[in-house]
């Protein structure tokens, strides 16, 4: 996969191409994730543009491997659970991407939400979800190296399995508790 530098974004941006995976399948649930959110592979590559320049599409490897991890991002979500229009879902994501990276920055925003939990009522409930998608990340199997293709033509359940991903438990269980509160203190919590 590094060898051929295949850029995903063109590909995750292709409706026909995502309209091939039958129900079910992690393709499926990705394009579900794309209509249900409307957000776009090419929202975070532009953003990466604009931040980054021309610097963001040099042809080098680091610069390649970082397109990728950018372009994946979204896959994450689907494959872990972690809602992604959630401040918990994307901080439980930004904890599992540093287990699975070891990315300083995202181990950086994984602890400063967590620091920032201890100051509320329902801070716990935040650390437990931060701490198991930790875990979860951890322990699953290291999805940079993933087939896009392959992968997406995959059952949803069946990839978690073989990947060894999980059901994020806590991250259910304060959302619940969220819900029953007012959902605002989530929000405070997480960003």
């Amino acid at each position: 996969i590094a060898y051929r530098r295949e850029e995903l974004v063109n590909k995750l941006m292709n409706r026909e191409w995502l309209a091939q995976f039958a129900p079910g399948t992690v393709g499926a649930a990705y394009r579900g994730f794309l209509e249900k959110t409307g957000y776009s592979a090419d929202g975070l590559a532009q953003i990466s543009r604009e931040q980054h320049g021309t610097n963001a599409n040099l042809e080098h490897p680091y610069a390649w491997f970082g397109r990728r991890e950018r372009d994946i991002h979204d896959i994450w979500h689907v494959l872990t659970g972690y809602q992604a229009d959630d401040p918990l879902g994307e901080l439980c994501l930004v904890a599992f991407s540093y287990a699975q990276t070891r990315g300083l920055g995202w181990g950086f925003i994984a602890l400063m939400g967590a620091l920032k939990s201890l100051r509320e009522q329902h801070g716990k409930l935040v650390r437990r979800a931060v701490l198991e998608g930790y875990r979860n990340g951890k322990a699953a199997s290291w999805l940079h190296a993933e087939d896009i293709d392959a992968l997406f033509a995959e059952p949803l359940d069946a990839a978690r399995k073989r990947l060894n991903i999980p059901t994020p438990v806590a991250y259910r269980a304060a959302k619940d508790a969220f819900a029953a509160v007012d959902v605002s203190a989530v929000a405070v919590a997480a960003e």
